[in-house]
């Protein structure tokens, strides 16, 4: 009769593991870091830093024409706004008073039409 088995080998007999359950060789596995240690895997870290850093002097030269184009947009802003409050004070003292003048005008015609009827 066999019994049915399971749970963790028993000892003696857990040495026969088929080979793909066995622990690797060490010595057989590839590394991944260089064998002569950690420094070359930081200097090849720099050098990509430094590679993928842009230049200081190149990003300021952006920022610097960002800050212009915004400066010349505000000016051209300023100016529109002065041109509207010029508008709007030629309107208040000039024509105004030209309407005020017409429709006073006008009211003294509608009042002889009124007195024809």
């Amino acid at each position: 009769v066999r019994r049915a088995g399971g749970g963790a080998p028993r000892p003696g007999r857990g040495d026969r593991l088929r080979g793909s359950l066995r622990q690797p060789d060490r010595a057989a596995l590839p590394m991944p870091v260089d064998a002569d240690g950690p420094e070359p895997v930081r200097s090849g870290a720099r050098e990509l830093a430094l590679f993928l850093t842009p230049e200081p002097g190149a990003e300021a030269k952006e920022v610097e024409e960002t800050i212009e184009g915004m400066l010349l947009r505000l000016e051209e802003f300023c100016s529109l706004a002065d041109m509207i409050r010029s508008d709007t004070s030629r309107i208040l003292e000039e024509n105004i008073p030209l309407l005020k003048a017409k429709v006073t005008e006008m009211r003294g015609i509608y009042t002889k039409v009124d007195r024809l009827e």
